[in-house]
């Protein structure tokens, strides 16, 4: 057996990339001692086993009720050379290549969301429109604001 170490943001590809060149002589390793007869041949004890399903894509759906450190550990495992992370927005399904948990605290999120403590919450906006300012008659716009032309003639 041969440790490989993992970092705290390491990634499914990450992991591939730093085992892949062992495989080649763990196998002969591995032939060898066949061949020479010197196995050390562990039986398993059935009781002590433990199965997992065959994995579907739906295993990398994202489920948003889930904590938000659940959801990036999800995004880095599921990295090439696996399917990666997906979730669906206005009817497309969208793969979600790297994530990362936010340090600070926002104060809203626009319509249904995900409550910090993973409770579902609907968090609402305070004012109707837009969050930047709307140009007023007279105010002059454009790339360089107070440069443009008038908005109003």
């Amino acid at each position: 057996m041969i440790a490989v170490p993992v970092g705290p943001g390491d990634t499914a590809t990450d992991l591939f990339h730093r085992t892949v060149d062992l495989i080649a002589p763990i196998v002969a390793e591995a032939l060898d001692l066949i061949a020479s007869g010197h196995t050390g041949w562990t039986p398993q004890d059935r009781s002590k086993a433990s199965f997992f399903h065959k994995r579907s894509i739906e295993d990398s759906n994202i489920d948003w009720t889930w904590p938000a450190e659940d959801i990036e550990r999800l995004v880095r495992a599921q990295s090439d050379p696996y399917p990666k992370a997906f979730t669906h927005y206005k009817g497309e399904c969208i793969r979600i290549l790297k994530a990362s948990v936010s340090k600070g605290h926002l104060r809203w999120h626009p319509g249904p969301g995900v409550h910090p403590r993973g409770r579902r919450h609907r968090y609402r906006r305070r004012r109707r429109g837009p969050p930047w300012p709307q140009p007023r008659p007279g105010d002059r716009t454009g790339p360089h604001p107070g440069r443009g032309r008038p908005a109003v003639r």
